[in-house]
């Protein structure tokens, strides 16, 4: 594991980024502790960040990390990756409007979903056409509900970035490209130019109410769903000088210069582009998981992102292959 170590840390500290794939039992966390403490005596301990799926599993690798005593941090090594993501999305938001930005828990969006659903059917607003087959019946049940909010959710976390506005009538010049965050109504838009789906039709309207209920004071907010879109948009428009060991134009933490992520298997596919915009300011990736073993599923998860990174010719992929201290019963399985 010593040999792994120095080649994956010498690979880090060189500014490129690596992907470690082993079964579970392998030692991938071992090895990430490992790579961290050999990182912290080349690494200021404030632009080495941790990454996990979620806060338990934060948690206990705080507790096992490395950090040097004298270590000054703004925030804890390690991190949940929606927790930075917030962070980010938060200090972003506060900085340019000057309010706080809340955190819109999943049992709020579903009463506010099902409120709006319940409005629909009482015939308050313009409710959207739904298909026949999908009866007053079916609308009323909580399982149509939470069929529509992870299909808005799926479709709020991904959608980000440059859009170039349509030529004027008048053939003026062309104009400057801007940053949009439209919280997927784009992607939906295009998707729906070439597959009309009636279904989908009326999931798109039921999006902008929600954005619209969204939008009103006092309910104004980041969800799960768009926490990660959103860091990943702040992270994209930062100015280009911003780059990683520099400090956010909103915030006082430095881009991180490395960036271990452990259990990416059980990352949201949409964390994808959190960490490409990290790559793209200069941060080393090293991402540990098992595409084997995802139980993240509910919340998006689907080890898609162990594939992108190990096709990209950008990252070295390091297999794990023995498995370690435990049985050969328990590993044939």
């Amino acid at each position: 594991m010593d040999e792994v170590t120095e080649r994956i840390g010498a690979k880090l500290l060189a500014g490129e980024s690596v992907t470690v794939v082993g079964r579970p039992g392998t030692g991938k966390t071992t090895l990430l502790e490992s790579v961290y403490a050999q990182l912290m005596s080349s690494v200021s301990p404030s632009s080495g960040l941790v990454l996990t799926p979620n806060r338990d599993h934060a948690d206990v690798l705080r507790n096992r990390l490395a950090v040097p005593r004298d270590a000054v941090r703004a925030s804890a090594p390690a991190r949940s990756i929606s927790s930075f993501a917030y962070g980010i999305a938060r200090a972003a938001h506060t900085t340019q409007t000057g309010d706080d930005l809340e955190f819109i828990s999943g049992a709020d969006q579903d009463v506010f979903l099902a409120d709006l659903l319940a409005g629909h059917e009482l015939g308050h607003g313009r409710g959207p056409a739904w298909p026949a087959e999908i009866t007053a019946e079916v609308r009323s049940t909580s399982a149509f509900r939470t069929e529509v909010r992870d299909f808005l959710n799926r479709v709020m976390e991904f959608d980000f970035g440059v859009r170039i506005p349509a030529p004027s009538a008048g053939g003026g010049p062309e104009q400057t490209p801007e940053f949009v965050f439209d919280f997927g109504r784009s992607a939906l838009d295009r998707v729906l130019e070439h597959h009309r789906d009636p279904r989908w039709e009326a999931v798109a309207q039921v999006l902008e109410e929600y954005l619209d209920i969204m939008s009103m004071p006092g309910y104004g907010g980041t969800d799960s769903a768009t926490v990660l879109a959103r860091a990943a948009f702040e992270i994209l428009r930062e100015p280009a000088e911003v780059t990683a060991g520099r400090a956010w134009t909103f915030a006082p933490d430095v881009v991180p210069t490395v960036v271990l992520a452990d259990g990416v298997q059980d990352f949201p596919a949409a964390s994808w582009g959190l960490l490409e915009q990290l790559r793209e300011r200069g941060s080393a990736l090293a991402l540990f998981g098992s595409p084997e073993t995802v139980t993240g599923r509910f919340h998006g998860a689907d080890a898609s992102i162990i594939d992108r990174s190990a096709s990209d010719e950008r990252f070295t992929t390091v297999v794990l292959p023995e498995v370690k201290n435990t049985a050969d019963e328990l590993v044939a399985v």
